[in-house]
């Protein structure tokens, strides 16, 4: 079965939203990114990266990491538990953070983006005392994009812990951007204080260096394939 461009099935509708799942799961396997723009795909991408993370950690890593039980009865709690590291979650990186080197000094190669959003998400978790650690999977997929260069390929797992995140904040090493396609009226005031715009999407986030993680795998080409 395929779908048409823009079909959305309805998951109430058991049998069509199974086949719909396979159907892009067969494409991202083949390398489809979803427009970042269409979010039901977009967090189908999400779900089905957590699945081949857990996978392949497993079979190629020291880690143990394990899916956090919470998540299969809430879909937006902290993604894994490793045992020694606590709560960890995983950030996929397909496309440079381009405009790094411009408006950072990042070389566009080790560059990623960091939405705002996902700072607020994990305050009140630091709070508490909880320092969410983040895997960013970093595959780039998009190697140039016009008036702003190309890149080599950079493939590998890195690691860094919520609270170094916010120290480089602080310290004014990685600044806001927001994303010009996502500028919007009508936005309420509650997601422009959450770093999103009407659709729930990321309206701002920071670039961050590969330099500044601990790398957990690297390799010159995908060894997940």
């Amino acid at each position: 079965m395929t779908f048409e461009k823009g079909h959305r099935p309805l998951r109430e509708n058991h049998g069509e939203w199974k086949s719909y799942i396979e159907w892009l799961e067969g494409k991202f396997e083949s390398n489809y990114l979803p427009h970042p723009e269409n979010k039901q795909e977009y967090i189908l991408y999400g779900e089905w990266c957590e699945k081949r993370f857990l996978k392949e950690m497993a079979a190629r890593s020291y880690l143990a990491v394990k899916l956090n039980p919470e998540k299969r009865k809430n879909a937006k709690v902290i993604d894994f538990y490793l045992d020694g590291w606590g709560y960890c979650d995983l950030k996929t990186q397909n496309s440079p953070f381009f405009m790094s080197q411009r408006k950072y000094g990042i070389d566009n190669n080790r560059a990623i983006s960091f939405n705002v959003k996902d700072c607020i998400n994990y305050a009140p978790y630091l709070k508490k005392g909880i320092d969410v650690g983040i895997f960013f999977w970093v595959d780039w997929k998009v190697l140039s994009m016009p008036k702003l260069g190309s890149t080599p390929y950079r493939w590998g797992i890195y690691f860094m812990r919520f609270s170094e995140i916010q120290k480089i904040i602080d310290a004014n090493l990685a600044r806001s951007h927001e994303y010009e396609n996502r500028k919007e009226e009508g936005t309420s005031e509650w997601r422009k204080e959450h770093g999103q715009n009407s659709d729930g999407n990321a309206s701002r986030s920071i670039g961050l260096s590969v330099d500044w993680m601990e790398p957990v795998l690297r390799s010159s080409s995908n060894p997940w394939i």
